[in-house]
């Protein structure tokens, strides 16, 4: 007889395998295209109706990589009323 410890156990990878099984083709993928990918997976388990215990198994990654920068120049001193002095400045100035 199975104890309640490896059906949880049963329970919690069978979530797991059946994740992976439905979203390896994307994370592989991401993998192909970005080089790397990282795949995080939980479960969580609740009470559920008759003493069952409910065991929700979730996966998490991301499909593309944002990166994404900009700059901003913020002028430290008080410029004259009639300066001649640029108001904008390009990047990195």
């Amino acid at each position: 007889m199975i104890g309640i410890e490896e059906k949880i156990i049963d329970a919690i990878t069978d979530g797991a395998r059946d994740n992976l099984n439905i979203h390896m083709p994307t994370i592989l993928e991401v993998y192909a295209r970005e080089g790397e990918v990282s795949v995080s997976m939980k479960a969580k388990m609740k009470p559920g109706k008759n003493g069952n215990m409910q065991i929700l198994s979730g996966i998490e990654f991301v499909e593309s990589k944002v990166k994404d920068e900009n700059l901003r120049v913020v002028e430290t001193k008080q410029l004259g009323l009639f300066s001649d002095e640029p108001k904008r400045y390009p990047a990195g100035g």
